[in-house]
């Protein structure tokens, strides 16, 4: 049995130590895992490519997932309820270009944490404001809530079940969260809706990936809007290597899904790239956990 250690996560950022709050979660969680068996690993891969599989941007799929959020943690108040299901979907996960099989089925869950509490400790201290597009469930503006009660925090997302579970959580926590309907696909309508001040920084988690090719309107609305920093952990299928199976493998299903494509190309020279980082990390089919950070030139 193997264990991901605070080492690891911190070799993986190139930092010494972890912010207080990654050891805490760490404390908590179990991230134990055995290798799984790569042969069965790739041919259930190939049958899933040769299927048909749903395409990003499908809103009313995000409207069903987030309302079934928003009943849970109405009817609990347990943070845990706003844990996307997308977490527990596989047993098997990637780590280092290999598949690994966790003990805990909190693994991805808990990998998430640490690794959005790494990046907002090291690049959201100083903003003023965070804006969160793609916010979801809100489990990420939770995470930020924690670790900086006072700071005003945004979510946007173009379902509305969204906006009713950060009105929730505001309401039960007293943190200054609110959330606004936003479609990344039309920005321009929406302009004057996301409350954008001086040193506001932004992030998206797991979001843009839904945008496909079409991520132009948005980055065009986030260049005009200046944030101080913007911080993106998705899938950047740019960090892959074709030689490698479990890349090759990897791009086949990104490329499948239609997820989000040329991205970091795209802001290469329009912007000053502070991190570009693959964590080797992933769900059963890709790594959606690489990191991208920038600021406005």
């Amino acid at each position: 049995m193997k264990n991901l250690s605070a080492v690891d996560f911190a070799q993986a950022f190139g930092l010494e130590s972890l912010p207080a709050q990654c050891l805490t979660t760490m404390a908590r969680a179990n991230f134990q895992y055995a290798d799984a068996d790569l042969k069965a690993c790739v041919l259930e891969v190939l049958t899933t490519l040769n299927s048909k599989l749903p395409l990003a941007g499908q809103v009313d799929k995000w409207e069903a997932g987030w309302e079934e959020n928003l009943k849970e943690y109405l009817a609990t108040g347990s943070v845990d309820a706003l844990m996307p299901k997308y977490f527990f979907k596989h047993s098997v996960l990637r780590y280092k270009r290999k598949y690994i099989r966790p003990v805990s089925p909190r693994f991805e869950a808990d990998y998430y944490t640490v690794v959005c509490q790494i990046l907002f400790h090291k690049y959201l201290s100083e903003a003023n404001s965070i804006i969160e597009f793609g916010a979801g469930t809100g489990f990420s503006l939770m995470i930020l809530s924690e670790m900086f009660p006072e700071k005003p925090l945004v979510g946007c997302d173009w379902a509305k079940p969204s906006q009713l579970i950060l009105k929730a959580i505001a309401e039960k926590t007293g943190k200054p969260i609110i959330g606004v309907n936003f479609n990344m696909f039309s920005p321009q309508h929406e302009y004057a809706m996301v409350p954008f001040r001086e040193g506001s920084a932004v992030i998206t988690v797991l979001a843009m990936e839904q945008l496909g090719t079409n991520y132009q309107r948005f980055l065009d609305y986030l260049l005009a809007k200046k944030p101080s920093i913007c911080v993106h952990l998705e899938p950047i299928v740019e960090l892959y290597q074709e030689h490698n199976l479990l890349d090759y493998l990897a791009i086949r299903y990104h490329q499948k899904r239609q997820y989000l494509d040329g991205f970091l190309t795209s802001l290469k020279g329009k912007v000053e790239l502070i991190d570009v980082r693959r964590l080797y990390f992933g769900s059963f089919f890709h790594e959606a956990y690489s990191v991208v950070v920038w600021r406005p030139r």
